[in-house]
């Protein structure tokens, strides 16, 4: 049986922060981490790794190769991927940890 899975590849951007920021201030991140993510992403990884046969079809911007890569990685094929010329932006989240 294939599966074929039609959804997300994000690029996750991780920030380590001594304070929250508050409004009308600006603080300068400790660290700056890139994961990969997204939930049709992680499905594909999981269950190519699982032993399944996965076909994963999405859209990546030129900054998104190593998500293609990653999916081969794991035996997922990743020939239904679509290579934007431009950034594709479906949403963006900042996501500041507070280093404690």
């Amino acid at each position: 049986m294939k599966i074929l899975n039609f959804g997300s590849l994000n690029i996750d951007n991780v920030y380590t922060v001594e304070e929250f920021v508050c409004p009308g201030e600006t603080v300068t991140a400790k660290s700056h981490t890139v994961f990969a993510g997204g939930k049709g992403l992680n499905q594909s990884i999981a269950a190519a790794r699982a032993g399944a046969e996965v076909i994963h079809g999405g859209a990546i911007g030129p900054d998104g190769g190593f998500l293609a890569s990653l999916l081969e990685e794991a035996g997922a094929d990743a020939g239904e991927l679509e290579f934007a010329q431009a950034l594709v932006v479906a949403g963006k989240v900042a996501l500041a940890l507070q280093h404690v």
